[in-house]
């Protein structure tokens, strides 16, 4: 978490590590601050979409953006 909190800074309070997710429609209502994601790994396809319009698929990227607000579908193989 030290590496992490370095990295993204001191308000992170959780991290998550998925593999062959697929997440339908949803909120992240507790989470304590901003939602960041990073796309890792060898695949093709896959992004987060969210209500305002904008799409995250790019690897190696971090991406900061509001939880509690509704994510469409994010996919990846």
């Amino acid at each position: 978490m030290e590496h992490v909190r370095r990295m993204l800074g001191e308000d992170v309070s959780a991290v998550t590590l998925n593999r062959n997710v697929h997440c339908g429609v949803h909120r992240d209502r507790k989470n304590a601050t901003r939602s960041r994601i990073c796309f890792l790994g060898d695949f093709e396809g896959g992004a987060l979409c969210l209500e305002d319009g904008r799409r995250f698929n790019e690897k190696r990227q971090w991406f900061s953006f509001d939880g509690a607000k509704r994510s469409e579908e994010h996919t990846s193989e």
